[in-house]
C-alpha cells in the first residue's frame, strides 16, 4: 500500500490511467531494492522514487505521458541528483521491465535435431526429468528455456542422438549460456540413475528395426521330427495279419496306440515266438501280476524307472523272474521301506519335540501369570527381639502390684 505522499506525487505526474496503475506496482519494488544494505541505497533521494517510477514506466510503455522535466520538478531535486537516482532505479528495475521470452518448446528441439525416437516416448522421458528436478528441490525454474535445453540435451545425450552437437554449440544455437545449463545436466546425471536406464532401454527398442519376416517367423509353428505324424510301422507277415486287416476295431486301437507312442522309440518287430511268450504271460490274472517298479537309488544305478505302461507292454518281461533278480528286488524294496520308516520316525520325532516345547512355553507363561509377585519384607533384629520379649499389659500391671507384697 502506498503512502499518501507517494500517491499524491503519482497523481500529479501521471495523466494516463495505465501509466498510473503500472507506476503503483513499481514504487514498492523500487523502495525495497534501494533500501539500506541492498547495495543500491540512495540516501536522501527516496522522496523522488514515485516520480522516477512514473517516468520509467511511461518510457517503457512509449506513451509520452510523463516528461523528464516534469518528473524532475515533481521530485524537487537538482539535475545531477535526479540523474543519479534515475540510473540507480533503472538498474534495479531492469529485470521487471525487460521483455520476457517464451520458453523453448521441446517439440521444436525434437524436430531441429532429428531425434529418431518418437516424440510421445521422448516427451515422456522429458516430463519425468522435470518431475525429478522438482522433487530434488533445485532452485531452477522448470518452465524456463535454460531448464528445457538442459533436460533435452541430457536425455538426447543418453539416447545417443546422432545429430546432437557439443554443449557449447548447442548453447550458442539456442541463445543461452553453457555455464547455466551445465549444473542442471550434472544434477540429472548424478541423481536420476533409474531414469537413465529407462532412456537407454527406450532408445534400444526404438532403434531396433521391425521387419515383417521376423514377425512371420515367430508366428509359424515348427514341429519336431519325433512329433510329426509317423508312417505306420511295418510288421512281418503272420497268420494273424489277415485277421487284423479285416477287423476295424483293431485298426482303430492301433491308430490310437501309434498316436500315443509318437515320442517312444520304435520297438523291434514282433516275431511269432515273442508273441507266444506274451500270450503265456497275459494268461496270468491281473491280480497276481506284479510289475517291477523299483525306485532309483545310488546303490542300483542299472535299474531304470518305467515311465509308461505301453513301454512295459512292449518289453517282454518273463512271467517267473530268476532268483537273483527276485532277491535283488527284495533287498532294494527293504532299503526303500527302511528309509521311508526312518524319515517318518524323524518327522514324527521332530513334530513331537516342537509340540512339547510349545506346550512347555505356554505352561511357563501361564504359571508366570498365575503366580503372584513375592514382596521381600525387611525385618530388623531389634523388632524381632522386641516382639519376642513383649508381654501383655494386663499381666505387667498385675506383676507390678504383686511385687510389693
Amino acid at each position: 500500500m502506498l503512502s499518501k505522499a507517494d500517491e499524491d506525487q503519482l497523481q500529479r505526474v501521471c495523466g494516463n490511467d495505465e501509466t498510473l496503475a503500472e507506476a503503483r506496482k513499481l514504487v514498492p519494488l523500487a523502495k525495497a531494492r534501494t533500501k539500506r544494505g541492498s547495495g543500491h541505497y540512495v540516501s536522501g533521494l527516496t522522496t523522488a522514487l514515485p516520480a522516477i517510477c512514473a517516468y520509467i514506466i511511461s518510457k517503457h510503455l512509449n506513451n509520452n505521458d510523463v516528461a523528464l522535466d516534469s518528473a524532475r520538478q515533481s521530485a524537487c531535486l537538482n539535475t545531477s541528483d535526479f540523474n543519479k537516482a534515475l540510473r540507480t532505479v533503472s538498474t534495479v528495475l531492469e529485470a521487471e521491465l525487460s521483455p520476457r521470452q517464451r520458453a523453448i518448446a521441446y517439440d521444436i528441439l525434437h524436430e531441429k535435431y532429428a531425434v529418431e525416437m518418437s516424440y510421445s516416448i521422448f516427451s515422456m522421458f522429458l516430463r519425468q526429468a522435470e518431475t525429478a528436478l522438482v522433487q530434488l528441490e533445485t532452485p531452477y525454474d522448470v518452465g524456463s528455456s535454460e531448464v528445457h535445453c538442459a533436460i533435452f540435451f541430457w536425455v538426447s545425450l543418453i539416447a545417443n542422438v546422432k545429430q546432437l552437437p557439443t554443449i557449447d554449440e548447442f548453447s550458442q544455437d539456442n541463445a543461452i549460456l553453457s555455464k547455466r545449463i551445465a549444473p542442471i545436466i550434472m544434477i540429472l546425471n548424478d541423481n536420476c540413475k533409474s531414469l537413465k536406464n529407462k532412456i537407454i532401454e527406450g532408445a534400444t527398442t526404438s532403434s531396433r528395426p521391425s521387419s515383417p519376416t521376423k514377425s512371420l517367423s515367430k508366428s509359424t509353428v515348427t514341429y519336431t521330427p519325433r512329433r510329426t505324424p509317423s508312417k505306420p510301422r511295418r510288421e512281418l507277415l503272420t497268420r494273424d495279419s489277415a485277421k487284423k486287416a479285416s477287423d476295424p476295431g483293431l485298426s482303430a486301437t492301433k491308430a490310437d496306440n501309434s498316436a500315443d507312442t509318437s515320442d517312444v522309440e520304435m520297438a523291434p518287430p514282433e516275431t511269432p515266438s515273442k508273441k507266444r511268450k506274451l500270450d503265456i504271460s497275459s494268461s496270468i490274472s491281473p491280480s497276481k501280476r506284479r510289475l517291477p517298479f523299483p525306485p532309483i537309488t545310488p546303490s542300483a544305478p542299472h535299474i531304470t524307472r518305467i515311465t509308461s505302461p505301453l513301454t512295459a507292454k512292449s518289453l517282454a518281461t518273463p512271467a517267473i523272474p530268476s532268483p537273483l533278480r527276485r532277491s535283488a528286488r527284495f533287498v532294494l524294496q527293504e532299503e526303500v521301506d527302511a528309509v521311508m520308516d526312518t524319515d517318518e520316525e524323524e518327522d514324527c520325532g521332530s513334530e513331537a519335540v516342537d509340540r512339547s516345547l510349545k506346550i512347555e512355553f505356554m505352561l511357563e507363561e501361564k504359571y508366570e501369570k498365575d503366580e503372584p509377585a513375592l514382596k521381600r519384607r525387611f525385618r530388623p533384629v531389634y523388632q524381632d527381639l522386641k516382639q519376642w520379649y513383649a508381654r501383655d499389659a494386663k499381666m505387667l500391671r498385675i506383676w507390678k502390684e504383686a511385687k510389693p507384697i
